[in-house]
């Protein structure tokens, strides 16, 4: 399928003035020398005045219409161009390819139609015209191989071609229209075409672009539901685990709780504990401690187990909790202190946040409230010690 552009053709003339004689000289072709029809002087064409002719013809196709003028060394050469198409032609309408060396610059220029082919043959023909010498009146034979002015044959004086003579042997030459036709896209066709190919190029790079960020999003999508999925899956299998470990911890938690509450109402009565149980000082103050020590020995265990089972539920490093728990019971040891990091302690524990390793991963209630009870029951014998200590 041919374009609209294709083939397309172009109306040319080219002309100036020999150099030798003045006389107006056509170039009826894409040729590279013409003969003078007066002087017989031989005109060489510049190759790059016919392809700077053709290829801005091709260039501004289809508002081609031009005409113009350029020298080339001391000769100045006039020429048109027109985007016209033959219309009138006829056996007789020489129809040739275009020069080699015109298509290797320009690789549209296909053909030329119209004007002289062959610029440089004799025009007149071969059959001789009869002359006389005027010198010695011997015949002359006068060819279009004969010069301007010729030397007799016989007696060898210069003999002057006359105007008429002349004329008969070298006939003016004729304007000849001559048209190139160009075959394939124009370069206005041929850019445009490329403009929107690379277009649709982009506009294909960015739709496969877009089609790629959204497989990478539905991907990514896929790959974090798939990991959420587990997640879940791995937090149901270890709340199995978890239930008889946090129903274990409260129940110590509890015990300890307790047993300490015990103790610190064993100091509140002091010296009055063992007339109301009916016991001898020895024996009060042996149950007293014997309490306390029992709440430690409930709570140590319960502690370790109570932030093995929260942090095993969260999926978080033992060893590291540890560490860090082990930070914690240390500081609400401290003297009065200590009082202040157990309120924070077991508010953060209340709040299923416990101030570990992370504070990305929500612990449930369940098992995160009775470390605050733990924490809060660390603090209360510590405290109560020294208290009995003063005491």
């Amino acid at each position: 399928m041919h374009a609209a552009d294709d083939p397309r053709y172009g109306r040319f003339a080219l002309r100036t003035d020999c150099p030798a004689c003045g006389s107006h000289l056509p170039v009826n072709g894409p040729a590279r020398a013409v003969d003078c029809a007066d002087c017989g002087e031989t005109v060489e064409v510049p190759d790059q005045l016919v392809v700077a002719l053709l290829d801005a013809f091709e260039e501004a196709w289809p508002d081609a219409e031009r005409a113009g003028s350029s020298t080339v060394g001391d000769i100045t050469w006039r020429w048109t161009a027109s985007p016209v198409e033959p219309t009138e032609t006829s056996e007789a309408t020489p129809v040739y390819d275009a020069p080699d060396w015109l298509r290797r610059a320009i690789g549209s220029a296909a053909a030329v139609l119209g004007g002289d082919p062959d610029q440089r043959r004799p025009p007149g023909g071969d059959r001789p015209v009869a002359l006389t010498c005027p010198s010695c009146g011997a015949g002359l034979a006068i060819t279009s191989e004969r010069a301007r002015v010729t030397p007799c044959d016989h007696c060898g004086s210069q003999v002057h071609v006359p105007d008429a003579v002349w004329r008969v042997l070298h006939p003016a030459h004729k304007v000849l229209p001559w048209f190139v036709r160009f075959n394939g896209e124009s370069r206005k066709t041929r850019a445009a075409r490329l403009r929107r190919e690379a277009q649709d190029r982009e506009s294909r790079s960015a739709r496969e672009r877009e089609e790629q960020r959204r497989a990478e999003a539905l991907r990514a999508e896929g790959e974090r539901a798939e990991r959420e999925q587990r997640a879940r899956q791995a937090r149901r299998r270890r709340l199995w685990i978890t239930l008889p470990l946090v129903a274990a911890v409260w129940s110590g938690a509890l015990l300890a709780a307790g047993l300490t509450a015990m103790f610190g109402v064993w100091l509140a009565l002091g010296p009055n504990a063992a007339r109301l149980a009916g016991l001898k000082p020895f024996e009060s103050l042996l149950v007293g401690n014997g309490v306390a020590l029992v709440a430690i020995g409930v709570l140590v265990p319960t502690w370790i187990l109570g932030i093995g089972t929260a942090r095993f539920y969260g999926g978080y490093p033992l060893l590291a909790v540890v560490a860090w728990a082990i930070v914690m019971a240390v500081l609400c040891a401290i003297p009065f202190a200590g009082l202040v990091f157990a309120l924070i302690f077991a508010l953060l524990f209340l709040r299923g946040r416990e101030p570990t390793v992370s504070k990305d991963e929500r612990i449930p209630v369940l098992a995160s409230a009775p470390l605050a009870l733990v924490y809060a029951t660390i603090t209360a014998i510590a405290h109560l010690a020294y208290v009995g200590i003063d005491f």
